[in-house]
């Protein structure tokens, strides 16, 4: 049986989500993790890719855990997690982002990830998530991973509309994942509330790595001060033992259903595409020519595509002066030059080529 959206999450989701995710899921086969193919193994010298480390990956982005993972995490008996669950622990014991609703990244890590993002990714040791386990270069707490670690892929079958839908996915869990940290934690302590500083503000604690003064912790977690690890197993437990209905009392509402129609119109977009009427070379092309043809970089610094020069010069016939099929009836009929549809949408999905309309 083809493994299904619902199959590829937190097993802590599965009895809870909607309709969508009995879908068979997208298999990125173009990135690999376990042999990461952004990791340069030739020497890529005018390639057009910023390759990242082997040592880092795309592990340079530290989760925002929401309290019931981290419960999920340090309930589980698999002894494949034992090394997750230490650090975890650790990560509790510093007090640098413990929160009765997460376990995050300290702040001056959200504004150097922020700042450095675009030179940087994956290829800063200094922005390396603390779960991963660099002997094999796999994540140590995988199997309760939080929603941008479970949808982040470097290349997509389906191009930008690939990216697309996996963006809508990892928004839609994160809008799931505050819901259901706050009603967890209000399960145990309604009293309590989250501490708050301003986005890309720094308290002198932030910016010494240190943990928060002790009477600001000890404000945030009243009674549970000391009992962190409990706390986060209750979490969890609020959670499993919610069914489907109690479920989308929670997550449900507007935002709700804005965020999963979007997932669903994004899916199809991605798994059935349709040739636009009129197409055009993308006027945001970023490109190198090299040997034989164009490096071009699209939708993704991640995914550049080489063009030969025969194909970009054809490519450059397209334009909201004549439809798509016009375009390719003149070049059969004026050069010999057969296109194929297919080729069109994997170029548009690309974003090689992008629907352009008549002007006026």
């Amino acid at each position: 049986m083809s493994e299904t959206f619902r199959d590829m999450l937190p097993a802590i989701y599965r009895h809870l989500l909607p309709a969508f995710f009995e879908r068979e899921a997208i298999h990125e086969d173009k990135a690999t993790c376990s042999d990461c193919a952004m990791c340069d193994k030739s020497g890529g010298v005018g390639d057009g890719v910023n390759y990242f480390r082997p040592d880092t990956k795309c592990c340079t982005f530290q989760p925002h855990l929401p309290n019931y993972l981290i419960g999920a995490i340090l309930r589980d008996r698999d002894p494949a997690l034992a090394e997750g669950q230490r650090r975890i622990r650790a990560k509790i014991a510093e007090r640098v982002g413990v929160t009765p609703g997460w376990l995050a990244p300290g702040r001056k890590y959200t504004v150097l990830l922020e700042a450095a993002r675009g030179s940087s990714f994956g290829r800063s040791t200094a922005l390396r998530c603390p779960f991963y386990l660099t002997d094999g270069g796999l994540c140590t707490i995988w199997k309760h991973r939080e929603s941008a670690c479970s949808t982040f892929f470097c290349k997509h079958l389906g191009g930008a509309d690939g990216k697309v839908f996996w963006v809508s996915l990892e928004t839609w869990l994160l809008h799931a994942e505050k819901k259901l940290s706050a009603y967890a934690a209000a399960q145990l302590a309604p009293e309590l509330d989250e501490p708050f500083v301003p986005r890309g503000l720094l308290t002198r604690e932030d910016l010494e790595d240190l943990p928060p003064a002790k009477s600001a912790y000890a404000s945030c977690w009243g009674a549970w001060e000391g009992r962190e690890p409990e706390f986060y197993e209750k979490c969890f437990d609020a959670i499993a033992a919610l069914d489907r209905a109690g479920f989308e009392r929670i997550v449900g509402g507007e935002d709700d259903a804005r965020l999963y129609d979007a997932l669903e119109s994004n899916h199809a977009a991605a798994t059935a595409p349709a040739l636009a009427e009129r197409l055009a070379l993308n006027p945001e092309l970023a490109l190198q020519p090299v040997d034989g043809g164009v490096i071009v970089t699209t939708y993704s610094r991640y995914e550049p595509m080489m063009l030969s020069a025969a194909l970009y010069e054809v490519l450059q016939q397209f334009s909201a002066k004549e439809r798509v099929g016009e375009v390719l009836a003149r070049l059969q009929r004026e050069h010999e030059i057969v296109l194929p549809d297919g080729l069109l949408v994997s170029l548009q999905q690309m974003r090689v080529v992008v629907p352009v309309t008549v002007e006026g």
